[in-house]
């Protein structure tokens, strides 16, 4: 509420001032909550969840409350209950006009703060990922240089295809099918150890 804005009813012409929440940050329409004065034989500031009471306070406390408080040095504002014939209202004025720089001002300090946070947020997620992308990669390189080291050739310099050899060069390699080289059967025939390793 802004000072010296009322929130209750006019008796007179029926017009009710209240405030409501918006649906959401980005869409200013209409919220399901509202914060009005429920004019009954004993006023009260009623907080609505649609229409259903979530929080009150008999509006004529903000007077006691206002009397006790107001010798404390921290009170900004006055408050003002109303119920007369004519209309049943509450409304602040401030005490000190300077004293309206205050909440603007920490309300700067706390989005300064918030976005405080959110840096830090980005600059840490930012070093995590850096940090995780760095190891992948060193990790990547020592197994690639493994690999080679172990003569496993990397699946991107392989062609997919097995050699093909002549006949000569299997009789060669075999010793001439010699029962000596003959390491077992299989389901195509006979299995063989080669003399020699292939380039």
């Amino acid at each position: 509420m802004l000072p010296n804005m009322k929130l209750g009813l006019d008796r007179r012409t029926g017009v009710e001032r209240f405030l409501t929440t918006w649906k959401s940050r980005e869409d200013p329409g209409t919220g399901e909550y509202s914060y009005r004065i429920e004019p009954n034989e004993l006023p009260r500031i009623v907080l609505f969840k649609g229409s259903t009471r979530v929080w009150w306070i008999p509006a004529w406390f903000e007077n006691q409350w206002k009397a006790k408080h107001e010798a404390t040095p921290t009170i900004i504002f006055h408050g003002t209950y109303v119920n007369n014939r004519d209309e049943v209202s509450t409304f602040y004025t401030l005490i000190n006009a300077s004293n309206v720089s205050r909440p603007y001002q920490y309300a700067q300090h706390m989005e300064s703060r918030r976005l405080n946070g959110k840096m830090v947020a980005v600059v840490v997620t930012s070093a995590v990922l850096t940090s995780v992308l760095t190891i992948t990669l060193v990790f990547w390189s020592v197994m690639k240089k493994r690999r080679r080291g172990l003569g496993i050739k990397d699946s991107e310099e392989e062609n997919g295809e097995l050699p093909i050899f002549d006949m000569v060069t299997i009789a060669g390699a075999t010793n001439n099918f010699s029962e000596k080289n003959k390491i077992g059967e299989g389901s195509f025939g006979s299995v063989y150890k080669v003399i020699f390793l292939f380039d």
